[in-house]
């Protein structure tokens, strides 16, 4: 029975990351395809404006009309360059690489703050421990699915982002106090977005997990749960061995006699037994 069990357990765990395999590549083909339509059609549009404007300059002799068309081209240039810093900042966010993820956090509920014109309670002091690029990398992109579904879904007032250390584990909380939802029938409605078990999904393969609290006009909590470096290495370290109890009679017992065969076997296989005497010599 319980050969059986281990059997069972290790392919549901072998069934559970197939599952998380496929679901992560469908992610990352859905984030090229979103990225090849944002160049497309953001990019593709200002190159084409920028190309007509550059082509009608060429046939202006009043310098009046060349100075506008010149300004309406500046115009075009700068909202280019703007398109390509969100694009970049989408795919990798510089401020982790030069200010850390406390720094990289604060700033992105600041921004969405702003452009919600609502009010943001920061906690973070707890992010400003050491921890990986993909840890760091991870954390930052589930607070940033958290704030967009806040922007998107949740018609908040105010929101809050705070994070501790308890019990060697690292807690953020992204908090707001919108008009929140029914989890259980969001994710039974789309199982496979890149959501709710999106976030779950990154977080899990660095070991961590992520938990909603929501109901109905009383706002959406999301709790993320991620163990620490010490914690990590402990985990993957080998078990220690069980001290000896120098005072256990079997452990006592056996140890004496292992050592009594040992002096025998040595004596057995060093000891030289007299060479037999000669044969007599007939007369």
């Amino acid at each position: 029975m319980i050969a059986f069990t281990d059997v069972t357990e290790h392919k549901q765990i072998a069934e559970a990351r197939a599952l998380l395999t496929r679901r992560l590549i469908n992610a990352q083909e859905e984030e090229r395809l979103r990225l090849a339509r944002e160049l497309h059609d953001e990019m593709g549009q200002d190159l084409t404006a920028l190309s007509l404007g550059l082509k009608a300059i060429e046939n202006l002799s009043d310098i009046r009309d060349l100075e506008r068309s010149i300004r309406g081209v500046r115009k075009i240039v700068e909202h280019m360059s703007v398109q390509v810093h969100q694009t970049a900042a989408t795919l990798r966010p510089m401020l982790l690489n030069h200010l850390g993820l406390r720094q990289a956090i604060e700033d992105l509920v600041m921004t969405w703050s702003d452009r919600l014109s609502i009010p943001a309670d920061i906690h973070l002091e707890a992010l400003s421990g050491p921890l990986d690029d993909e840890t760091a990398t991870t954390i930052y992109r589930v607070v940033q699915e958290a704030l967009t579904n806040i922007a998107k879904h949740s018609r908040a007032s105010g929101i809050s982002v705070t994070a501790r250390n308890f019990d060697n584990l690292l807690r953020v909380v992204v908090e707001d106090d919108g008009r929140g939802f029914d989890s259980e029938i969001a994710e039974s409605k789309r199982p496979g977005c890149f959501g709710l078990s999106g976030m779950r999904e990154r977080l899990a393969l660095v070991g961590g997990d992520v938990t909603v609290e929501s109901a109905l006009d009383r706002g959406t909590t999301v709790y993320l749960s991620q163990p620490s470096m010490a914690q990590r290495a402990e985990a993957g370290a080998p078990r220690p061995r069980q001290p000896h109890h120098a005072g256990c009679f079997w452990s006592t017992t056996i140890r004496s006699y292992c050592r009594a065969y040992g002096r025998w076997w040595k004596r057995r296989t060093t000891c030289r037994w007299p060479a037999p005497p000669a044969p007599l010599k007939a007369p």
